[in-house]
């Protein structure tokens, strides 16, 4: 693997990012909605699908489900999409039945799709079917209506044993578990503020990029690990850290022992190219 991975282009800012299951990754630029290809071995990314692409204006959080399609959320459009893989031909497009919407991350659990949206306090769901046909519509799954006024639900993923959501709210730093039984939202002290953008959890550990600051002067990115109970109804923070290299990091993924993260460069004032993915090892 290399340290770097660049993404062609001066105004990329990427959000989200995931891997397939050929070792390929792939990352979606939030201020145009292209989405890039990259392999793991070559440091240099390619463009999959070009900006506005079935009217794909905004990618954040991606995912890939059943190890055949690539799952999109578009932002603000309020639109997620469903790609082929192996032909990048659109399978589904679905909006969500919101007049205000920004469709942040997406985690799928069996063939449903749940999609938090960090404009109101929704988690989203849709059915996405087993076949190359999607015939379901976006319904509200959930509601966190402990997290304040404004939550920002962003990062998303399961629980180690897949009984409930983990979901970050950005808004006041929190963590939630949402029971896929019964929809219910429980807020989870770790002892440490743990709102994080993306997530992604390996065994019992639950990894999280956390920001501290009250302002774009003086914020700073951290990579969390909290350590979380089987059911998500409990969990530590044990460590967070910080590299050099992190230039605003929004979202990660797993491969070859190594983490991947996305530099956004978001809301900063000195942005521009190269943007990256940059790859670290997991911390032993």
């Amino acid at each position: 693997m290399h340290a770097a991975y660049t993404l062609p282009g001066d105004a990329v800012f990427p959000e989200g990012i995931t891997t397939a299951p050929d070792g390929t990754f792939y990352v979606g630029s939030s201020r145009d909605g292209t989405i890039y290809r990259g392999r793991l071995d070559h440091p240099d990314t390619e463009v999959w699908l070009p900006a506005g692409t079935d009217g794909r204006t905004r990618v954040l959080g991606l995912t890939v489900h059943a190890q055949a399609r690539l799952v999109a959320c578009g932002g603000a459009t309020g639109h997620l999409y469903v790609y082929d893989l192996q032909t990048a031909a659109l399978v589904a497009q679905r909006s969500v039945p919101s007049e205000n919407p920004l469709l942040n991350d997406v985690w799928i659990v069996g063939d449903t799709a749940y999609v938090t949206d960090s404009h109101t306090p929704v988690v989203w769901r849709l059915a996405l079917g087993d076949s190359d046909a999607t015939t379901g519509e976006f319904e509200v799954f959930a509601r966190v209506e402990g997290a304040g006024e404004l939550p920002y639900l962003n990062g998303v993923t399961a629980t180690p044993d897949g009984s409930a959501l983990l979901v970050g709210a950005q808004g006041d730093d929190s963590l939630w578990r949402i029971d896929l039984a019964t929809a219910e939202a429980t807020r989870i002290e770790v002892g440490a503020p743990f709102g994080p953008d993306g997530m992604l959890l390996l065994g019992d550990a639950l990894y999280g990029l956390v920001n501290e600051g009250t302002s774009h002067a003086d914020v700073v990115f951290y990579l969390s690990e909290v350590c979380v109970a089987a059911d998500g109804r409990s969990g530590v923070e044990v460590r967070r850290w910080r590299a050099d290299a992190f230039d605003v990091p929004t979202t990660l993924a797993y491969a070859r022992d190594r983490l991947l993260l996305v530099n956004s460069q978001l809301n900063r004032a000195e942005a521009g190219a190269p943007f990256q993915v940059i790859s670290v090892p997991l911390p032993e």
